[in-house]
C-alpha cells in the first residue's frame, strides 16, 4: 500500500471509530434514561395508591364517627357519598383486584347497618384491616 493513503485510511478509522463510540454511548445513555424514567413513574403510582388508599380508610373511619357520634341520617348519607367516591378512586388505581374486593366489602360492611353497634365495628374493623392488609401487599410489590 502506498504511503499516501495511510493518513487517509487512519482518518477515515478515526471517524468510524468516533461515530461508533458515539452510537454506542449514546445507546447506553439512552438506555439509563429509559430506566430512571421507568423507576420514576413506578414511584409516582407508589405515592398515588398511598394517597388514594389513606383517603379511602379516612373516609370509612368518618362514617364510623358519624355512625358511633349517633350523626344525622343526612350526615351519615353524605360520608358515605364520599366513601363511595374514594372507593371508585381506589378501583382506578388499583392493580389487582384484591384491593377493590377488600374496599367494596368495607364498603358493604358500612352501608348494610345490621347487627349491634359492637358487632357493626368489629365487623368494620375486620374489613378495614384486610383493606389495609392487601393494600400494603400491592404497594410492597410497586417497586420504584
Amino acid at each position: 500500500m502506498d504511503s499516501r493513503w495511510m493518513p487517509l485510511l487512519a482518518a477515515t478509522l478515526g471517524v468510524l471509530g468516533g461515530v461508533g463510540g458515539a452510537f454506542v454511548g449514546g445507546s447506553v445513555a439512552n438506555e439509563g434514561q429509559d430506566r430512571r424514567f421507568e423507576r420514576e413513574r413506578a414511584a409516582e403510582i407508589q405515592d398515588l395508591r398511598l394517597d388514594e388508599y389513606s383517603t379511602f380508610i379516612g373516609a370509612a373511619q368518618e362514617v364510623v364517627g358519624k355512625y358511633t357520634s349517633g350523626s344525622g341520617d343526612a350526615e351519615v348519607r353524605a360520608a358515605l357519598v364520599r366513601l363511595s367516591i374514594a372507593q371508585a378512586r381506589v378501583a382506578f388505581i388499583r392493580e389487582n383486584a384484591e384491593v377493590e374486593e377488600a374496599a367494596d366489602a368495607l364498603v358493604r360492611t358500612l352501608g348494610d347497618g345490621e347487627g349491634s353497634t359492637e358487632q357493626q365495628l368489629a365487623n368494620y374493623r375486620q374489613a378495614a384491616d384486610n383493606f389495609l392488609g392487601a393494600a400494603r401487599d400491592e404497594i410492597g410489590t410497586t417497586n420504584p
